[in-house]
């Protein structure tokens, strides 16, 4: 499929900005720009919420360091494997190679793809290979194809390569390998345009994404606005959400112990043994585990309480 460590890939569409191989300076590249592996987050399919990429791309926080999480370095022993075992007749007998480099689009140069391999398609040639791993008891997930976090990751690479096709490979509980071509879908790749455009914009005013109501946009909202010692005058508006705050925190503690009390129903139904089942199979387990002793660093982050009135402060 071409040179090892080579393009591969037609560059009318794209560049060629760097190499997951030197991680620092990847890291760096893919900080001037959204990856294919962002764009399902900020639609809303992705592992982070999109408060969570806006912070890190604004330089709020550091990057994610995944390098001893056992479950990315198993990924990326396999990743090879997968590749190898892809090309191999048994699956789809194609010509396939490692990759690594990071490419980014030429008409929305905000857009970033680093591609885990090129493969060769009998009729679209030269076309992006994601590699991917999955438990066995996730499998039913693939059922259907790509999950919609693989797909709009795959439709963002053939965005940047302007590729017409694009496949994904799935070593599915270590012993068992799914594959197929992905065509590109125009009407993914506008949302995806709308999206990230978009995104990107904000990232670049700093004008934070919109609240989606999770505590990831509050974190990154904390850390774009670090405690002044001012004294901020409220809207009217918000006058009603300290009694309404105050009925759903009490909501949710009612919640919470009705939750508890149907579980220890549970449990002492289940008694000393280690599960129960009802005559369909289903119900509970209930076995021990043991937690790893760890230390948690020091952090400081702002906490929301109500205050009833405002304290007199002494000379005022």
């Amino acid at each position: 499929v071409g040179a090892p460590g080579g393009a591969a890939v037609n560059l009318d569409h794209c560049t060629i900005v760097g190499t997951s191989t030197d991680r620092e300076a990847w890291l760096a590249i893919r900080g001037t720009g959204l990856g294919a592996s962002d764009i399902p987050s900020i639609l809303g399919c992705g592992f982070h919420e999109p408060a969570e990429v806006w912070a890190q791309k604004r330089g709020l926080v550091e990057p994610e360091n995944l390098d001893d999480v056992e479950r990315i370095r198993w990924g990326n022993v396999m990743e090879p494997i997968t590749i190898l075992e892809y090309a191999q007749p048994y699956y789809s007998g194609r010509p396939a190679e490692r990759s690594g480099i990071c490419y980014r689009s030429i008409a929305h140069p905000w857009l970033l793809a680093t591609l885990d391999a090129i493969t060769l398609h009998p009729v679209h040639g030269r076309i992006p290979l994601e590699v991917k791993g999955l438990d066995a008891f996730r499998a039913e997930t693939w059922q259907d194809g790509p999950p919609d976090r693989v797909y709009y990751q795959v439709q963002s690479q053939m965005l940047v390569t302007g590729t017409p096709c694009a496949v994904v490979a799935c070593t599915i509980g270590g012993n068992r390998l799914v594959w197929c071509d992905v065509k590109r879908d125009e009407s993914a790749i506008a949302r995806i345009i709308l999206a990230g455009s978009r995104f990107w914009a904000l990232v670049q005013s700093g004008a934070m994404p919109e609240n989606d109501a999770t505590p990831e946009w509050a974190r990154a909202f904390a850390l774009a606005n670090p405690e002044n010692g001012t004294t901020a005058t409220l809207d009217e508006s918000l006058r009603g959400y300290a009694d309404e705050l105050a009925r759903v925190k009490a909501e949710i503690k009612r919640l919470e112990t009705e939750e508890q009390r149907m579980k220890n129903d549970v449990i002492a139904a289940i008694g000393a043994a280690s599960e129960a089942r009802f005559d369909d199979g289903s119900g509970w387990t209930y076995r021990a585990q043991t937690r790893a002793e760890h230390v948690v660093k020091a952090s400081t982050f702002r906490v929301l309480r109500t205050s009833a009135k405002p304290t007199k402060r002494k000379g005022v």
